[in-house]
């Protein structure tokens, strides 16, 4: 289906015969190093679509071996570069949106890691990121508080609020 072709146009092909004539060099290369090392690999390429398209695409590749070890053969799982460029693209899309979100909302916020004890009782907070808000309505800059303990930033929290640590 990746490709546009019926299943059975495919059965007796060469895996290089779709490969694009920009990319066939290096993947055959490819494919004799791993048979030579009996490791398979994981590579992109250009191959042809049925339609005469160029696709990219990610090959994950395993050597299939015989009973005494010799190579005969390969498993190759080839997904498309495109979809995955989508998918990623999405994500920063995303990334981009709740980032501004998070930076522009009036709400003062702190995303912090907990740290836990040996017997995984919480003990302190690291600032991991804060917004422009929490600045502003906790006097703490930006630059003071990422990457720090909360109760070297804020002495004696913990006593006052042990809810934040519970």
């Amino acid at each position: 289906k990746l490709l546009g072709y019926p299943k059975q146009a495919l059965i007796g092909k060469h895996v290089l015969d779709f490969v694009a004539s920009s990319d066939k060099e290096r993947a055959l290369k490819v494919s004799l190093n791993s048979i030579e090392t009996r490791q398979g690999y994981l590579d992109s390429f250009t191959v042809i679509k049925q339609d005469k398209t160029e696709l990219s695409v990610e090959v994950a590749a395993s050597v299939i071996n015989d009973d005494k070890a010799n190579p005969v053969g390969f498993i190759d799982i080839i997904r498309s570069l495109e979809e995955r460029k989508r998918a990623e693209e999405k994500i920063r899309e995303s990334k981009h949106r709740y980032q501004n979100l998070f930076l522009n909302m009036p709400d003062g916020f702190a995303l912090c890691q907990m740290i836990f004890d040996q017997n995984g009782v919480p003990e302190d907070f690291v600032y991991l990121e804060v917004n422009d808000a929490f600045e502003c309505l906790t006097g703490l800059s930006r630059a003071d508080v990422i990457g720090k303990k909360v109760t070297v930033i804020i002495p004696g929290i913990k006593e006052e609020y042990p809810e934040l640590f519970e």
